[in-house]
């Protein structure tokens, strides 16, 4: 009798759980997943099919024809393997991500490094009334070492942080990468033309003069933005006077884009680069 008053209220008890457990609202959030729907996380597509075939054989010494059903594959990629490998070279990194405007010091520095300080803030606060307008880049040029790349990637986290989708294209980098993965240039130039706000870093860095190739390639990705009002943010030892020499088509349009927000500093480097100043 005892033992089975106690199996009763035991029972009752789970029971009682059961409900309470089932009152409750469910807090826990499904992780999104990051397995592509296209291709189930396998990165391509097996294709199967058969084909009719012609073949000969011997029969008692002479030639007889046949036909056969043949088993044919091949394999196709998915678009995410090609997005994976594309975006290794814009791909923004732990230390692009930690550069802002207030961790840039212009204590103590030249009037034009603070002055470029401001035109990249101006620009940031300035970005959704320009973005859609032909002058609606920025470009800061001239000495290596005052801060160029550093103001750019504040203005990038800025603008990301609005939601703005940015892609990074360090020049000589992505170069050397196309290099070396040649068969997806088509691939990374589409998505330097059609990212929302493209960032060349260090153009033309590097060589003495780029290569006919590179400079082909860049034309068609410049003369896209410009057509379609793209923006860019621009950095380079360059001048304007300087990418004119190189290619006029290139330079002429970049200077266009980017004439409202432009600073060049030419000057001592002992004053002006930041390395040389600190010592450090």
């Amino acid at each position: 009798m005892l033992e089975d008053i106690k199996a009763r209220a035991e029972q009752q008890a789970r029971l009682m759980a059961s409900k309470q457990r089932a009152s409750q609202p469910n807090t826990q959030v499904k992780e999104p997943s990051t397995t592509c729907s296209k291709c189930g996380g396998k990165e391509g597509t097996l294709n199967i099919w058969y084909e009719e075939r012609e073949f000969t054989k011997l029969v008692d010494g002479e030639p007889v024809k046949e036909k056969r059903q043949v088993k044919c594959e091949s394999w196709t990629w998915c678009e995410c393997y090609y997005q994976k490998r594309v975006l290794t070279a814009s791909r923004i990194t732990d230390d692009f991500k930690e550069k802002g405007f207030k961790n840039f010091s212009v204590d103590g520095r030249p009037l034009i490094v603070r002055e470029m300080f401001e035109k990249a803030k101006q620009y940031v606060r300035s970005f959704e009334g320009i973005r859609k307008q032909r002058r609606n880049s920025i470009a800061l040029l001239g000495n290596p070492g005052v801060g160029k790349t550093h103001l750019l990637m504040a203005a990038c986290n800025n603008l990301m942080a609005k939601g703005v989708p940015v892609t990074y294209f360090p020049w000589v980098e992505t170069w050397n990468e196309i290099k070396d993965d040649f068969d997806l240039l088509n691939q990374r130039v589409n998505l330097l033309k059609e990212s929302e706000l493209l960032f060349i870093d260090d153009l033309f860095k590097g060589r003495q003069a780029p290569t006919p190739f590179q400079l082909e390639q860049l034309f068609a990705i410049v003369n896209y933005r410009y057509m379609e009002k793209k923006p860019i943010m621009l950095s380079s030892e360059r001048s304007f006077a300087d990418m004119l020499k190189i290619d006029e088509g290139i330079g002429s349009r970049l200077y266009q884009m980017c004439k409202d927000y432009t600073i060049e500093v030419q000057g001592d480097p002992f004053e002006l680069n930041y390395r040389l100043v600190e010592g450090d």
